[in-house]
């Protein structure tokens, strides 16, 4: 049997940000800390922070991929927002994965 493992971090976004700020962007990696093929089942947010990471998204034993998440501040209420991309993927042990998003959205 194969294992399967991932590393993943937090992203914050720039504390604080303006209301009428551009999109804010950053980035996030899934590392495969295991010795079989990770594989995305699904990716699901709250809806305030979109990402590029999608379902199908495979990632080789030892290898990374780097995806984007998206928070438009014009979208949000004004004071702290937060989000989660919750991951699924095929890691028998920790099959699914929240990553969270922060910011403070300021006039």
């Amino acid at each position: 049997s194969q294992k399967r493992g991932i590393k993943l971090a937090t992203v914050d976004l720039p504390l604080p940000v303006k209301h009428n700020a551009p999109q804010q962007q950053r980035t996030f990696t899934l590392t495969n800390t295991g010795d079989g093929e990770l594989i995305v089942r699904a990716v699901e947010t709250g809806g305030k922070v979109a990402t590029t990471l999608t379902p199908g998204q495979r990632i080789p034993a030892g290898s990374s991929f780097t995806a984007k998440a998206t928070l438009d501040p014009g979208r949000q209420e004004y004071g702290v927002v937060t989000d989660f991309v919750t991951i699924i993927t095929n890691d028998p042990t920790r099959p699914m994965r929240r990553l969270r998003a922060t910011a403070i959205v300021e006039d």
